[in-house]
């Protein structure tokens, strides 16, 4: 995204299902995009709790030295939103879920921080021996029952690619509990030498207590072009299939 991607503040007062124009009442009250002393990078996503907006993305401000010093989260006071003020950066950055930054550390591990107070954002708890990947969807939170879970798009020493249920409830000492969705190969190819195979894509969404993996399956095939009398390769058809898991007795149905 680009570094200019401002976020604005609005301002919501009570209303009815109606939505007449009496009862939704929005007002613009300000906006906040990335100050100009910041350096390359951009927006990529962000959250909000108690005031403040943790804005994650790539942030890069030049030293003494004339090095580029990278910090991947902001924290924007914007309690008088007319006027939202950088307080605090912080070098991880990532998925922002009621008062917890789940991000990877330097060897791709799962690491959540507090950041609670905003002036003080430390590492609470790892979660080692898996590997998160960063492609979207990577990790998605699911609340409920007193519970906080997460579900991760990874791997671990002895499992393939695919999604994974993690119980982050004690964000000191995270669990692994199980696969949810193992991904099948990128390309399976069929008996065809000329060329056809079978690709998969994936995605996911919550629901508490249910995750719903939406599993996307495309057929290739070879198709005659007589323009420039030649095979080329195209899909042929795709379907998309819906798993879903209750994280209670963990069954895909």
């Amino acid at each position: 995204m680009p570094k200019r991607l401002m976020i604005l503040l609005l301002s919501f007062s009570a209303f009815t299902l109606s939505f007449s124009q009496d009862s939704l009442n929005i007002r613009y009250v300000g906006s906040w995009e990335v100050p100009d002393s910041f350096i390359g990078g951009g927006i990529r996503g962000f959250g909000v709790y108690n005031g403040y907006l943790y804005v994650t993305g790539w942030f890069g401000e030049l030293t003494e030295e004339g090095d580029t010093e990278w910090n991947y989260l902001l924290v924007v006071d914007v309690h008088n939103p007319g006027d939202p003020v950088v307080v605090n950066k912080n070098y991880w950055g990532g998925t922002f879920f009621e008062g917890y930054i789940y991000t990877r550390d330097s060897t791709g591990y799962l690491m959540i921080l507090d950041a609670h107070d905003p002036m003080d954002i430390e590492i609470c708890g790892e979660l080692e021996g898996f590997g998160w990947s960063l492609y979207s969807p990577s990790l998605v939170p699911l609340k409920g029952d007193g519970r906080i879970y997460l579900v991760l798009l990874g791997w671990t020493d002895t499992s393939r690619v695919g999604y994974y249920l993690c119980d982050a409830t004690n964000p000191y000492s995270p669990e692994l509990i199980c696969q949810l969705h193992e991904f099948k190969a990128d390309t399976e190819w069929g008996e065809d030498p000329d060329w056809h195979a079978i690709r998969y894509g994936y995605t996911v969404a919550v629901d508490y207590p249910y995750v719903y993996v939406g599993e996307l399956k495309e057929g290739w095939g070879s198709e005659w072009d007589p323009y420039d009398d030649i095979y080329r390769h195209v899909a042929v058809w795709d379907s998309l299939f819906i798993y879903r898991y209750d994280v209670r007795d963990l069954s895909a149905e």
